[in-house]
This record gives C-alpha cells, structure tokens and sequence, in this order.
C-alpha cells in the first residue's frame, strides 16, 4: 500500500491563495477563456491540442472549484472569484483566440 501524501488543511490553503497563489492551473484558465469566447469542447480540444475529454474534465474540475452549477456560469464566476477578465487569459493576445487555420473541426457527427 503506497503512502498518503499529507493534504494541506483549509487554513495554508486559505492563506496561499490570499498570497497569490492561483487556484487554478494555467491550463483550467485556458479553457476558462475558451469557455468565455463561447468555443465548444471539440473546438478547444483543437486550440489547446488536447481530447476534447481532457476539456470536459478542466471544465468540471473548474466548476467544482467555482462552486457553479452549470459551464456556462464559469466565466463569470472566474471575473468574480479572481478579478480577471476570462478572455484575456492568452498570452500576448487582445482578442478572442481563433482556431488554427491548419486544422480542421468536424462538428456534425
């Protein structure tokens, strides 16, 4: 049997994110700002060159944290939560990312 790693308590965790430590990984923040250039799963999966489950599981790890009942909630709840406009999480962009040219989404079965 493999050892627990001990788990922070709520306090150290409290006190890291008043610290500004993010509560978030950039990943969960880039998909945020997909969410918030109204991009679906497939679309994202492309833009950030992962599954289109790996979205769905940055989504629902974001929304847990957020404390949101439904995806669409997570952009506001991230402006809120953090301060930070959510399409403005992509480095060296002003606007709202777009799908390489070089790739294509099939989004009809």
């Amino acid at each position: 049997m493999k050892p627990r790693m001990p788990q922070p308590d709520a306090e150290e965790t409290s006190r890291q994110i008043g610290q500004g430590a993010s509560l978030f990984t950039r990943r969960q923040e880039q998909v945020v700002g997909c969410l918030a250039a109204g991009m679906i799963d497939t679309e994202m999966g492309v833009y950030l060159s992962i599954s289109p489950r790996t979205v769905r599981m940055h989504c629902d790890t974001v929304r847990a944290r957020l404390a949101v009942s439904h995806r669409r909630q997570i952009p506001l709840a991230y402006k809120r939560r953090t301060g930070r406009d959510p399409l403005h999480l992509f480095p060296g962009s002003d606007s709202v990312p777009a799908i390489p040219e070089t790739q294509s989404v099939n989004l009809r079965p």
